[in-house]
Formats: structure tokens, sequence, C-alpha cells
């Protein structure tokens, strides 16, 4: 089953601050999701403290009836976030999902003066093969953490469980999360 309309990547803030995803300096200047789907947060927005954000296909704003759709599907709880669309699609066999954030801009004299870096915040190369945990290859489970605050590319912190965006899982022990 490969239902892209209910897929989402989900960023969590395990902080008791908002986090800008955007650089506060220079508003234009945005986080991003890259790799298997991308996707520019628009200017302005933020991660509520504890909050959580959803990533989703089809864009939140023009297209209602997918968005009722997919709030109504998954419960979601009232004030959670969702931004869209991003473009490309989350492979069920494997992919891979980085969150950037923007740096300062290159000064002079620098040769690259203007060019804005985009450090790694966190990133996930998933497949649906051990040491990744099975069940959530288009079978309507999803890959959750284990320990929120633990960086996601170890496959160990992942299982396979029933999506639950927007809200903690009864499986994360993470005192933060």
């Amino acid at each position: 089953l490969d239902n892209v309309v209910e897929e989402f990547v989900e960023l969590h803030n395990l902080t008791s601050h908002a986090v800008p995803l955007y650089d506060p300096l220079r508003p234009a200047n945005t986080w991003r999701l890259r790799d298997g789907v991308e996707f520019d947060f628009p200017p302005h927005v933020a991660l509520a403290p504890h909050g959580y954000l959803l990533v989703v296909s089809f864009d939140t704003v023009k297209d209602l009836g997918a968005l009722a759709t997919f709030r109504n599907k998954y419960s979601l709880p009232p004030g959670t976030q969702l931004v869209g669309p991003y473009e490309g699609r989350l492979d069920n066999g494997g992919d891979t999902v980085g969150l950037y954030r923007p740096d300062a801009p290159q000064v002079e004299p620098d040769p690259d003066a203007g060019y804005v870096p985009y450090p790694v915040v966190d990133k996930a190369r998933y497949g649906d093969a051990y040491p990744w945990p099975f069940g959530a290859d288009g079978s309507g489970a999803s890959l959750q953490r284990l320990y929120a605050g633990d960086y996601g590319n170890d496959p160990v912190n992942w299982f396979a469980g029933p999506p639950t965006p927007g809200a903690n899982y009864l499986l994360d022990t993470d005192d933060d999360g």
C-alpha cells in the first residue's frame, strides 16, 4: 500500500521554548527537509514548546478536503501544526530524510559571500529490512522513535507502531518528550 496522502514527516520539539524554523536575523532563510522529500519551511513558522509539526504531501492551505480527511483519520490533537506540500515521496522500501537549518551567510572577503550553509540537524536513512524494524513497509504502521532525544540515524532507536501524529506514543520513555 502506498497512500502518499496519509504519509507525513513529524518534527517534535523536546525543549520548553519555541524553536523558530527560520533564521531570526534573516527570516527568509528557513529550515528545510531534503533527500527523499524536499520541503522549505515557510518564514516565521515556529515549533511550539514540546509541540509537534507535521509535514505532509498535500497543500494544507488550498486542499481543505485532504486536510480534513487527514485530521480526522489520525484524530489529531487540537493545535497540531501541519505544513505542506513536500515534493517527492517517502519510499516504503527505504530512503533518507534530513532536516537542515540555515547558518549565517558567508561574508566578504570569502569568495562564497552570500552563500547560506545548511548544517544537518538530524537525519535518518531508514530501510525495510534488518536492522530496521519490520512492519512499516506500506502496511499502515509508521516508523517511530523509541527515545525522542536520540539521534535519528540509529535503527535500534526505531520501532514500527500505529501512527500517532501530533502526540506522544506509549513506548516513548524519554522524560523530555
